[in-house]
């Protein structure tokens, strides 16, 4: 049973990853980047994860998110968007 879940997951992480991959094309310069910096950004933080205790980690994980607004805003700025990081970014 837990098989049968575990391997159902895989197959629509797998499809979402193929839909996101398929879509990709389809964004323009400024979102692919901010795509790359949230990447980058979820990376860092896995990695602080691993190598430092939740409480760092809680500290940096607010530094990514307040450095992800400040992104996210100039770049909606910049296009003229008055949105907010919110809408787009668990955040």
């Amino acid at each position: 049973m837990l098989q049968e879940v575990h391997d159902a997951l895989l197959s629509i992480e797998a499809e979402a990853e193929r839909m996101f991959n398929a879509e990709r094309s389809l964004m323009d310069g400024d979102t692919q980047e901010r795509d790359q910096l949230y990447t980058r950004a979820q990376k860092v933080r896995l990695w602080l994860v691993a190598v430092s205790g939740r409480a760092f980690v809680a500290w940096h994980q607010e530094q990514l998110q307040d450095t992800l607004h400040i992104t996210h805003d100039r770049t909606a700025l910049q296009q003229g968007s008055t949105a907010s990081c919110a809408l787009f970014f668990n955040c």
